[in-house]
């Protein structure tokens, strides 16, 4: 369970470390609604969609795992400079924000995580913990860590036995298609089903059709907002998925 992955993180910061022990007291024994979210951008945009619109009646995480690692990390200069800034400003700018507000970041490190991002050139960490406010009042978590997705799977998913509801493909997070891709191969062959995702929510930028056993089950009817006004979009559609015809 995600309880049992965070029990096992130290805080990189001494200063962080009753922060931890109070994150792991407010969690729930049993397992939470978890989404696997692949990221190459800050892009917020599903964890809007499924928390702030008619969406979240079907599937809305409360934590989202957050690989950063495909196209060669491509995202972790981004990421350590937002953190850098947040650590030295006291703020965490994202690119589109849709109004969330950060409320809590812990910066701890895993032993069983592959990789690191450094906090000003110098401390190794590689969890970030994000508690943050969706528009609304809805908190949800972002656990980010540097692995490539298929390594989150199996590093992190598999072993510590995280269910997850929703594949979450958006602004190329998986850096590829996802039928192509070594997550949606690590998926199919996983000898745990029982923590395969219920729901793929196809996101933003995401213009190919999903593979085989993937059908359309509900298409988001509302704008997604960000300061109010709508953004651009190419995807905002959950389907189910039957991995038993996935291919």
């Amino acid at each position: 369970m995600l309880k049992d992955f965070l029990s096992a993180c130290r805080c990189v910061l001494p200063d962080e470390r009753n922060d931890l022990g109070g994150v792991l007291r407010r969690m729930p024994e049993g397992p939470v609604s978890v989404g696997f979210m692949p990221a190459i951008a800050d892009d917020l945009y599903p964890v809007y969609a499924l928390s702030c619109t008619s969406a979240s009646r079907i599937v809305s995480p409360s934590v989202y795992i957050v690989p950063v690692g495909a196209m060669n990390g491509w995202a972790k200069p981004q990421l350590e400079q937002l953190v850098d800034r947040f650590y030295s400003d006291d703020e965490l700018g994202f690119r589109q924000s849709f109004d969330f507000e950060l409320e809590e970041t812990l910066l701890l490190e895993n032993p069983g995580v592959d990789g690191f991002f450094l906090l000003n050139g110098r401390e190794r960490y590689n969890v970030l913990f994000c508690r943050v406010t969706a528009p609304g009042g809805r908190e949800v978590v972002l656990c980010v860590v540097p692995s490539s997705p298929e390594a989150c799977w199996k590093q992190i998913i598999e072993p510590c036995g995280i269910a997850c509801d929703v594949l979450i493909d958006s602004h190329k997070g998986l850096g590829g298609w996802l039928d192509d891709s070594p997550l949606f191969a690590a998926m199919r062959e996983t000898a745990f089903p029982e923590l395969l995702p219920r729901y793929y929510f196809k996101g933003r930028f995401i213009s190919h059709e999903p593979p085989q056993g993937f059908s359309l089950f509900y298409r988001i009817p509302e704008p997604i907002l960000s300061h109010g006004q709508p953004v651009s979009e190419s995807g905002k559609s959950i389907y189910s998925i039957d991995w038993t015809h996935s291919d």
